[in-house]
């Protein structure tokens, strides 16, 4: 990876997942990259609240 990359994160909180996803921005042309991804059951929430 180059200095000038920009990293970005997306995160999806649902009642029965959580999902996330990490990636950069390449400097010179602009295409995304993956970096990682993960999941988790979420079992906390019920109808978007505690």
């Amino acid at each position: 990876m180059q200095e000038q990359s920009r990293y970005v994160v997306g995160i999806d909180i649902g009642t029965k997942n959580v999902r996330c996803v990490v990636g950069y921005t390449d400097a010179e042309n602009g295409a995304p990259k993956i970096v990682g991804v993960g999941e988790a059951p979420n079992s906390g929430m019920r109808k978007g609240g505690p």
